[in-house]
């Protein structure tokens, strides 16, 4: 129990960190990427809480992050790899929550084989935008972190049996990688 209390604080403190700094990065250089991956980082680290004071069910914690900031995450991405919000942009982040809806039903349903495998061809169109919009070309290692890191999520996902609370370790190496490094990463590389 304090093991997690220290892992998850330390990942809540990260998240206002990181994301305290990229908000000094859009303010000071003008990045609306800084500032989407700031946002994501504000909402993930509030939504953290939740793990330390129980403010609503623990099992939901992962999919009210997730349903924001992965959407985000995409625009972010999009917008680095186009200069701006473009019809396939949005539509890969409309997407996104998508896949975090779908996941949500296949915890919360008795037909968990039909919303897996519909999350899985939501992502896999995500991914497909992607490569459409030039990520393989034009960013190939923010490409690899961002669709090997999603990728992860069902994974894990899968082993938990659905249950993310007992993939909670996981579940916070994946979620600081996904977004504390790719965010950085996004920041700096797209330079």
């Amino acid at each position: 129990m304090i093991e997690s209390f220290l892992n998850t604080s330390t990942y809540v403190f990260l998240s206002f960190l990181i994301g305290s700094f990229l908000l000094y990065k859009y303010f000071s250089e003008g990045s609306t990427v800084a500032l989407i991956h700031s946002a994501v980082l504000f909402w993930s680290g509030t939504v953290y809480t939740n793990f330390l004071f129980e403010f609503f069910p623990l099992g939901r914690t992962y999919y009210i992050d997730w349903i924001v900031s992965t959407p985000l995450i995409v625009l972010a991405f999009g917008y680095t790899l186009t200069g701006g919000l473009g019809k396939k942009v949005v539509q890969s982040s409309l997407l996104q929550a998508g896949v975090i809806g779908t996941g949500f039903m296949a915890f919360n349903t008795s037909q968990t084989v039909l919303w897996f495998g519909l999350g899985t061809v939501l992502m896999l169109k995500v991914f497909y935008n992607f490569v459409q919009l030039g990520a393989v070309r034009l960013q190939p290692v923010l490409f690899t972190v961002f669709a090997g890191t999603f990728s992860l999520y069902p994974v894990v996902w899968f082993e938990a049996g659905g249950n993310l609370l007992q993939a909670s370790t996981a579940l916070l190496v994946l979620p600081f990688v996904s977004k504390h490094v790719f965010s950085l990463m996004d920041v700096y590389l797209s330079k």
